[in-house]
């Protein structure tokens, strides 16, 4: 984004929006990297410049469930 002309606030407005951290199983990680090929993308139509797109796109479509925690993080 920096080598596009992004500043440092549209940066962090993006990773606060997207940056979700989920632990999964091993037998999730291969069905998301491997049977479904989303190891380093998102799924068909997701993109960064939709304000609405779920950071869980990539769950979802695996099927993984997970338990959401609150970060207190300011």
């Amino acid at each position: 984004m920096f080598s596009l002309g992004a500043n440092v606030a549209a940066v962090a407005k993006l990773l606060e929006r997207h940056l979700k951290i989920v632990m999964i199983s091993r037998a999730e990680r291969l069905r998301l990297d491997f049977d479904l090929g989303l190891k380093v993308s998102m799924p068909k139509g997701w993109s960064f410049d939709d304000e609405n797109a779920d950071p869980f796109a990539r769950l979802k479509a695996a099927g993984i469930e997970w338990d959401q925690i609150e970060s207190n993080v300011a």
